[in-house]
């Protein structure tokens, strides 16, 4: 008969150890969320900032490539400016039909003078 009577008690006890049980699992099921979701906010403001420097960087790049344009001269080893007016698709403004040394003169940065053959 005492079996009888700690059958409901035993019940009781059981029910509330697995619903509490439930709730701990719950409660780290929620934390994990959490921490995860705070590392993906974090990892996409990271990529953002990323994409946001990279694209200033191919900003600053591209402006200073198109404005380097007039002062780079390439030249053939015979000095004939082909290679330039391949790359600029015409032929070279400055000096038609000229030589690269022609359009260019060409100084020494330190000194100021003028190279040889730089047409100077």
């Amino acid at each position: 008969m005492a079996f009888l009577t700690m059958m409901p008690v035993y019940l009781v006890y059981r029910t509330y150890s697995t619903f509490i049980g439930r709730l701990d699992d719950e409660r780290r099921h929620v934390e994990e969320t959490r921490r995860l979701h705070g590392e993906a906010v974090a990892a996409l403001l990271q990529a953002r900032q990323s994409e946001q420097a990279l694209a200033d960087e191919n900003e600053r790049l591209g402006v200073m490539l198109r404005s380097i344009g007039d002062g780079v001269i390439a030249s053939d080893l015979d000095g004939s400016g082909a290679a330039d007016q391949q790359r600029r698709g015409s032929a070279h403004r400055l000096a038609p039909g000229r030589g690269a040394r022609a359009a260019a003169r060409l100084r020494c940065f330190r000194t100021s003078i003028p190279t040889r053959g730089s047409g100077a």
